[in-house]
């Protein structure tokens, strides 16, 4: 005599989940004060918030006991009238007293904007 199967149980509406509409949490988008300050230089053209990122990487460098001669900036992504990465090369520059050399002026073809 073989086994018999198991009953399966009956599909009440209060045994199948309903499905929910999920809603997307919300998501934190405040910035770091770095981030800030980036933000305010690269899209408000704010001239201060150099001045505050040259006194954060200045600690920030500094706090590594390393000794450069020389300051080489990524090539920027995009194209822009003023490149606030070479501001910033250029304000670090003038706080460790070390040339910047802007030896890459064009990125990779094909490389991905950061």
């Amino acid at each position: 005599m073989g086994r018999r199967p198991r009953p399966r149980p009956p599909l009440h509406r209060e045994r199948v989940p309903r499905l929910r509409r999920i809603r997307p949490r919300a998501v934190d988008t405040r910035r770091t004060e770095i981030g800030d300050l980036l933000y305010r230089l690269k899209y408000r053209n704010d001239p201060s918030a150099l001045e505050e990122i040259g006194v954060v990487a200045e600690k920030f460098i500094r706090s590594w006991r390393i000794k450069f001669d020389v300051i080489v900036p990524a090539p920027p992504t995009r194209t822009r009238r003023v490149q606030p990465l070479h501001q910033i090369a250029d304000e670090l520059s003038r706080r460790f007293n070390v040339p910047v050399v802007k030896a890459v002026s064009k990125r990779a073809t094909g490389a991905a904007e950061l």
